[in-house]
């Protein structure tokens, strides 16, 4: 008796044939209307066809990924640097285009995002949270242990230790480093006007659209756009922008150089690496600060114990629990002085500088644009030399750059 159905030789062979033909295919939501089909690349570009019919490897990731960088060579064959489409970049850039279920289709699954790569910024509403878990933890504890919260209130131990705290950072730091330091501190706990994925797709089609503009109309149009960007009917295009009011000066101020002419590509971006180091140099000042005042609270938070101490000796030949009680307010100098600087202030000074870092590297975005525009690349090569200067979390893939710089033409043509 046969243990189970096997299949004819050529019913066999067909269930072969068909695992084969459908290894290498790339995935594709299975809820979405199929794509066209795909066309088989051949030396000359025409479609790949083997006896009237469209070759099977033609829907392969490598050949599509090698019809994009054809088309994008086409681009720029007029350019002497044109790189040509190696195997290694078609690989690279199948893996990166590969399809994958969008999010309208994968609801409820947990791991959903918008089919345009842009998501939501919570990072001020992580910092609240972060902080309260801080606070409830200790309260939670001590009050497991049996210890009373209204002990915990002793004022005169915060006022020397949260006084000596400011009036030791008021000395040590300059006003306008103070002035920036409650700017940072503010948007650490602020939703929103984070550099994003969304964000950058927006910067990248304001870059797009001016290159495109210097290319086609020379670079004699867009001097009043970067001389009065505020007025500019681009930049007014994108308000999200020019709330960076820093970076978009960045960029114009090293537009107009390439304005001029006069300044070699390499020497430009030694001026803007100089520009963006002291950039940095100026944004870190708040975090030393901040880093020195934490460092100093547990030592103050001593200062303050000390104190209490005195107290506590002059009264030792009084009533036992009285002692106990300055005892304990004593105590509550030293934990108060730990609990801020480990608790609240470090990790404060560290998202500020997580923050900086993000900016740092938005700088360089801009530069590496600006830099591959001044070498003469087209509008489309110079983007895509700044899309890879993001960071991995928050960079476009390429067919959504893309796609974002063709809506910039069809909004001009409208």
């Amino acid at each position: 008796m046969r243990a189970r159905n096997v299949p004819p030789s050529a019913d066999r062979r067909q269930v072969r044939s068909r695992r084969s033909g459908s290894r290498g295919a790339p995935p594709r939501c299975r809820h979405c209307p199929p794509p066209p089909a795909a066309k088989g690349l051949s030396p000359g570009g025409a479609p790949r066809t083997s006896g009237g019919k469209v070759c099977r490897r033609s829907e392969h990731p490598l050949a599509v990924a090698a019809r994009k960088l054809l088309k994008c060579n086409e681009l720029s064959a007029a350019h002497s640097g044109a790189f040509p489409a190696t195997l290694c970049s078609v690989r690279a850039t199948a893996r990166r285009e590969r399809p994958v279920r969008c999010a309208r289709h994968n609801a409820g699954r947990g791991n959903a995002t918008e089919c345009d790569g842009t998501r939501g910024d919570d990072n001020g509403v992580i910092a609240i949270v972060g902080l309260l878990i801080v606070t409830v933890s200790v309260l939670g504890g001590f009050i497991w242990a049996g210890g009373h919260v209204l002990s915990l209130l002793v004022p005169a131990e915060y006022t020397t230790i949260v006084g000596v705290a400011l009036g030791s950072m008021l000395a040590a730091t300059p006003r306008t480093v103070l002035a920036t330091m409650a700017r940072k501190v503010k948007t650490v706990f602020a939703a929103g006007g984070k550099l994003d994925r969304g964000f950058y797709i927006e910067v990248l089609k304001l870059q797009y659209e001016i290159y495109q503009m210097a290319r086609r109309d020379g670079m004699v149009a867009i001097e009043g756009h970067i001389e009065r960007p505020a007025e500019s009917s681009v930049f007014g295009r994108y308000p999200a922008v020019l709330a960076h009011e820093r970076a978009v000066r960045f960029l114009c101020d090293s537009l107009r150089l390439v304005l001029l002419g006069s300044v070699p590509p390499h020497d430009l971006e030694a001026l803007m690496d100089s520009e963006i180091e002291v950039h940095h140099e100026e944004q870190e000042k708040p975090v030393e600060a901040l880093t020195r005042m934490a460092d100093s609270l547990p030592g103050i938070g001593i200062v303050a114990a000390v104190l209490g101490i005195v107290v506590t000796m002059q009264s030792i030949g009084g009533d036992v629990s009285l002692v106990g009680e300055h005892v304990a307010s004593a105590l509550v100098g030293t934990f108060l002085g730990i609990l801020l600087s480990y608790g609240f202030v470090s990790p404060i000074a560290g998202s500020i500088s997580a923050t900086n870092a993000a900016e740092l590297r938005f700088y360089a975005f801009l530069k590496a644009g600006v830099v591959a525009f001044a070498k003469g690349l087209p509008p489309i090569i110079a983007v895509e030399f700044a899309r890879r200067a993001i960071f991995a979390a928050d960079r476009p893939t390429f067919d959504a750059m893309e796609e974002a710089c063709k809506s910039t033409r069809q909004v001009k043509a409208a």
